[in-house]
């Protein structure tokens, strides 16, 4: 929520911005107000339906500084563009999210290929050691079993990680 002084110096900016230079007129709400830039940091708002003016600079009392800050729509601008940062700091926020998980997930890929990898070496030497096993003493039936239990899990891994 803005201040009296931040909503002034909002108003008095939107001031300059519609009438930036003296002599300078626009009409407003409508045709139901006309902006006169009086220089000197001076506007004048006439009222086209009622006698009365709206004299606007620095000195502007808190109080005309709120209406009129109201009748020219700054409140809801305002409201919009914090509803915007809002918005914007969400999907940064969404977005940094993605990239860590992005992250993470190449992370796991490379686990699983060490993995992998790692798997597919010992089955490789299972399976060359399986002729040696006679001479060794071991029994055949455990390197066999070893290497089963190795070419399935490799499998499961190629499907998706499913050992049907």
């Amino acid at each position: 929520m803005k201040t009296v002084e931040e909503k002034r110096a909002s108003l008095l900016a939107e001031c300059e911005t519609l009438c930036p230079n003296e002599g300078d007129k626009i009409n407003l709400l409508g045709d139901a107000a006309l902006l006169s830039n009086c220089g000197d940091g001076i506007w004048k708002l006439d009222w086209k339906y009622m006698d009365g003016k709206i004299w606007l600079c620095a000195e502007t009392s808190d109080w005309l500084v709120e209406v009129v800050y109201r009748l020219l729509g700054l409140s809801e601008r305002d409201a919009v563009a914090a509803e915007k940062a809002r918005s914007f700091k969400e999907i940064d926020s969404c977005t940094l999210s993605l990239g860590k998980m992005a992250i993470r997930a190449k992370v796991a890929e490379a686990k699983n290929a060490a993995l992998v990898a790692a798997l597919g070496k010992a089955k490789d030497y299972i399976k060359a050691s399986l002729p040696n096993t006679i001479i060794t003493g071991c029994k055949e039936e455990n390197y066999y079993f070893a290497y089963q239990q190795l070419s399935e899990a490799l499998a499961a891994n190629e499907k998706g990680g499913k050992n049907d």
